[in-house]
């Protein structure tokens, strides 16, 4: 009984001897060490993309500064770390058989089915912006090179663009590809014609409710839509189709 009592005893002093420990190695929150543990955890779950220096020049009557741009669309890897951030919504599930978040074996296919608000959050939690529409055809036309895609002048086929990967007539395809491997422009930025639809921050001279896209997407099979000059439009509301994504630019004087 005595030995009983004994042990009985000892785990508990054990086990107040660790509750003491655990608790004096709590962080006050407002204190200046929780501050620079949560930054740098925070800091961590950014996926920073590789950026590509654009020389600037005159365009269309306007005046495009130097800037850098992201090689690719912004990836669902990508996406998914501002969502654990906190700053970026999880996106909805509409049922889209070609979406891509929260997909099995798409981390590095583009984010789509995303609203022109959350690519615009996006982009601000990395210290970025969306390009406007004349900063993203000036380097999908090769600068002064006015090429007619981002490749040259050539029509896109399958072995340069990801396009043509829908059957309408039962509703299925390969959908996105993943990015980084087709049409690459003159300065290597790449996926700037077909993938998927990508939101500028220029809206539409007609109507002041759209946002003029560019690059065209995975499911057309029209190449006048590839043009680096052709413009598309949608909502800034507009979050249910999965031909739309982004990426992101920084000035250098920023």
């Amino acid at each position: 009984m005595q030995l009983k009592l004994v042990i009985l005893v000892l785990l508990m002093s054990c086990q107040f001897s660790y509750s003491f420990q655990d608790d004096a190695q709590k962080l006050d929150p407002d204190s200046k060490a929780a501050k620079v543990k949560f930054t740098k955890d925070y800091e961590k779950l950014k996926i920073l993309s590789e950026g590509v220096f654009i020389k600037g020049g005159t365009f269309k009557g306007e005046v495009v500064k130097d800037f850098v741009m992201d090689k690719t669309l912004v990836t669902v890897k990508q996406y998914e770390a501002c969502v654990k951030a906190g700053v970026c919504p999880p996106l909805p599930d509409n049922g889209n058989w070609a979406a891509t978040f929260n997909r099995r074996g798409n981390k590095n296919r583009p984010i789509n089915e995303i609203n022109w608000f959350n690519a615009k959050t996006y982009c601000q939690w990395l210290n970025k912006r969306l390009p406007t529409a004349l900063e993203w055809e000036w380097v999908a036309r090769g600068r002064e090179e006015g090429r007619i895609y981002p490749w040259g002048n050539t029509l896109p086929t399958k072995e340069n663009t990801c396009w043509m990967r829908y059957d309408g007539k039962t509703d299925t395809g390969n959908g996105t590809c993943e990015v980084g491997q087709f049409a690459i422009s003159r300065d290597g930025v790449t996926d700037m014609a077909g993938n998927l639809w990508e939101w500028t921050s220029t809206f539409g001279d007609k109507d002041k409710n759209l946002i003029i896209m560019k690059g065209g997407a995975w499911y057309n099979d029209d190449p006048k839509k590839l043009r680096v000059d052709y413009n598309g439009y949608a909502s800034i509301y507009h979050n249910d189709n999965a031909s739309d994504g982004f990426r992101c630019v920084k000035c250098t004087e920023e």
